[in-house]
């Protein structure tokens, strides 16, 4: 019976393996993931139409047309001809596109990071296509003035001229925008600066109605609900809205929750920052510290949702003006970056549930790399490290499967002689154990205390963008990306076959073939897994398989 439930868990787990070998494959030949959830239908509702201002404002923005000005509006001058186009502007580290319809951030392109699977393309955050909508809006809401909306996302904004790309010598570089409907004026001002991930981003309202105003100024991001591509089981991440304050702390929703309505969240504070977190990146609002804000999220329209800031400047009377000064962070999920920028922004990188055990790890990998230089060869010297500090552990489990070694040939002879006779034979395995004062359990438990610890290295390796695009020796030019040779899942491969030779075989043959087969199944499936990972693997394998031989050599003397 016991060699059946063994039997059955093996095949399980090759049948297993083999299936997720397979949706790798299909994954990195560009076909969907079977994981993946269902394409969605194309949002049914124009672009222009769709109410995606925040919840409660007046929809009557939603449809005006950019520059539009009623028949009934008071006589005024004429408005400047809206011309629609996108304004391109460059820093060291970001390009950014401006749609002037809205002033909306509409392509955002990382100039340092190469994308995941195009490598002769930039990392893009904000774009959009017939797949994916991810923007960054803002504008204002409340009462029309004059018949006439509040200039919003949708109006059309007139440019003012200026410089597009960061000259030499320069470390700011502004593009500034404009609308005015019914005598409230908007002026956008977004300043990139050199070798700076953070945008400035100035909104600043003048009231010329000759009535007082109520304006809500609103900043969102628009995000649809899929995950980024290459986005796989094995290597999944968290994608999607972020919220912070100082007394709710850090809150990550699902966008499942947001369309039905179930996000539970802050909805106001007066600290703290919103964020759109996907793998290796983040785009996040930074508002100063001690200005009231509401915050919202919605859904806008199927498969398409909004996170998003709404602040309120008060009644403005007549000739008046507010300025509110905003940084987005659009860029690279850097430890140091974050930690310095907001707190609490580091934990957008996503260690999943081992995050008290991923930060210790990841602080001590920069502090390698510093003495180092070199990721690869800090994931290597790691690695031993925390092998050497676990040794006590994971010997006690090699002398356990050392022991089991020694007696096998006398659990073979009672299996032979006993094949008949199940309960016979459990009985004289039993006192076999017994005499040999081996615990057939006694290497389970160091493995589960350690199993935290490398669970969390490898979210430390999977989340840390700093790897990414990072070389090791060689062939190995990115340790985020697969071995393009494949040596080190071959490597891997005869170590754990070395590993398996060095172990008890099982009593079973067809366990024990099985278990020939598993390093070959196993390797293949790294094929597809990041080399940094690959290669912490094989830097442990390699230790391990030193160890097992001392231990094996040790008891063997003695007997």
């Amino acid at each position: 019976m016991q060699t059946d439930i063994k039997r059955n868990i093996l095949w399980v787990v090759l049948l297993t393996s083999l299936f997720f070998l397979w949706d790798n494959w299909m994954v990195a030949n560009g076909h969907t993931s079977f994981f993946a959830p269902p394409p969605k239908p194309k949002p049914p509702v124009a672009a222009s139409l769709r109410n995606d201002l925040p919840p409660g404002a007046a929809t009557a923005a939603a449809g005006a047309a950019p520059g539009a000005i009623p028949a009934s509006a008071p006589a005024q001058a004429p408005a400047p001809v809206f011309k629609r186009e996108v304004i391109s502007i460059a820093s060291d580290v970001i390009k950014l596109d401006v749609d002037t319809e809205g002033g909306q951030m509409t392509r955002l392109e990382l100039l340092k990071y190469r994308d995941g699977i195009d490598k002769n393309k930039n990392q893009l955050l904000f774009h959009v296509n017939d797949k994916n909508t991810y923007v960054m809006q803002s504008g204002l809401t409340g009462p029309a003035i004059n018949g006439l909306p509040l200039p919003s996302h949708k109006s059309g904004f007139q440019v003012r001229p200026g410089e597009r790309t960061l000259a030499a010598g320069r470390n700011e570089l502004q593009l500034v925008l404009e609308a005015e409907q019914g005598g409230v004026k908007l002026i956008k001002t977004y300043t990139l600066r050199r070798g700076d991930y953070k945008i400035g981003v100035r909104h600043e309202i003048v009231n010329n109605s000759g009535a007082p105003a109520t304006p809500q100024l609103y900043m969102q991001f628009l995000h649809d609900g899929n995950k980024p591509p290459g986005d796989t089981f094995f290597m999944s991440s968290y994608t999607g809205p972020s919220v912070y304050t100082n007394e709710e702390h850090f809150q990550k929703l699902e966008f499942s929750d947001v369309e039905n309505g179930k996000a539970k969240h802050a909805k106001s504070s007066d600290n703290g920052w919103i964020a759109l977190v996907q793998h290796y990146f983040v785009a996040a609002f930074l508002p100063p510290e001690k200005i009231k804000r509401d915050i919202y999220t919605k859904k806008v329209d199927t498969n398409l949702y909004s996170l998003g800031y709404s602040f309120n400047p008060g009644v403005m009377a007549n000739n008046s003006n507010y300025k509110l000064d905003v940084n987005l962070l659009a860029g690279p999920q850097e430890t140091q970056m974050l930690t310095q920028t907001a707190v609490g922004l580091d934990r957008v990188k996503d260690y999943g549930i081992l995050h008290v055990f991923a930060e210790p790890l990841f602080w001590m990998m920069e502090l390698l790399h510093k003495l180092i230089g070199n990721w690869g060869w800090t994931i290597v010297v790691l690695t031993v490290i925390i092998k050497m500090a676990l040794f006590p552990l994971s010997a006690a489990s090699m002398r356990s499967m050392a022991k089991m070694k020694v007696v096998t040939p006398k659990m073979q002879a009672i299996n032979e002689r006993y094949k008949d006779d199940p309960a016979k034979k459990n009985q004289a395995m039993m006192e076999l154990y017994k005499s040999e004062k081996i615990n057939p359990l006694g290497g389970c438990l160091p493995i589960l205390i350690q199993m935290p610890i490398f669970l969390a290295l490898y979210w430390v390796l999977h989340a840390s963008v700093e790897i990414r695009n990072a070389p090791w020796i060689g062939w190995i030019t990115d340790l985020a990306a697969p071995d393009p040779w494949y040596v080190l899942p071959a490597i891997y491969a005869v170590s754990m076959y070395i590993t398996t030779k060095l172990n008890p075989a099982p009593a079973d043959p067809m366990q024990a073939k099985m278990m020939l087969w598993m390093p070959l199944i196993f390797s293949v499936m790294f094929f597809f897994f990041p080399s940094g990972l690959v290669l912490y693997w094989v830097v442990n394998n390699i230790m391990s398989i030193g160890q097992q031989w001392v231990i094996n050599r040790q008891l063997e003397g003695k007997k």
